[in-house]
């Protein structure tokens, strides 16, 4: 691009866009919507936000399309039994990061009080109690699920409910065409 193509008058962005027949063209015709892959999002996410970004995800849709692929109680009991073991490894995975994170932490706070350091030593103490917190609240959690209340009862009756809406619209299509 040389000095002088600086000072000529572009073209308008709408002249580039429109199609030869006149129309400016629609969006979808260029853009492709993609859905964002749950597991991705909660790989990068760590201890309670990840159990938490699980067990806010609306699992309605998900048993409402298992329910239009097939509509036997087993099928659902299965993938019912799959997303509390998700939860379950999910929460073991917190558990983990949690643990290694006190280790770090007494590593730390062990090199900080070495060094003489009482202020950073504080504040370790400080973020020390927070982890502890949340490992309570794993355990929480944990007990919950056991006793099928809580956090398990929003991720499993979210499914439930898709997959009988699904088994409704269903049989719903199957007596309309008995009746034609």
């Amino acid at each position: 691009m040389g000095l002088l193509d600086w000072f000529k008058e572009k073209p308008k962005k709408e002249e580039q866009v429109e199609e030869k027949n006149g129309e400016t063209p629609i969006k979808e015709s260029f853009v492709e919507e993609k859905e964002v892959n749950d597991t991705i999002v909660t790989q990068n996410l760590k201890g309670l936000q990840s159990v938490y970004a699980f067990t806010n995800k609306e699992y309605h849709d998900d048993g409402y399309y298992d329910a239009l692929q097939n509509q036997n109680i087993e099928n659902r009991d299965v993938n019912v039994n799959a997303l509390v073991l998700r939860l379950t490894s999910l929460i073991d995975q917190a558990e983990f990061y949690y643990e290694t994170a006190i280790i770090d932490i007494d590593r730390r706070i062990d090199s900080a009080k070495r060094m003489g350091l009482t202020d950073l030593v504080d504040s370790l103490e400080s973020e020390k109690i927070q982890v502890r917190k949340a490992i309570e609240r794993l355990n929480k959690i944990t007990s919950d699920i056991d006793k099928k209340e809580g956090l398990y009862l929003l991720v499993t009756n979210s499914y439930i409910k898709g997959f009988h809406k699904g088994v409704v619209e269903v049989s719903g299509n199957f007596t309309t065409r008995i009746k034609q």
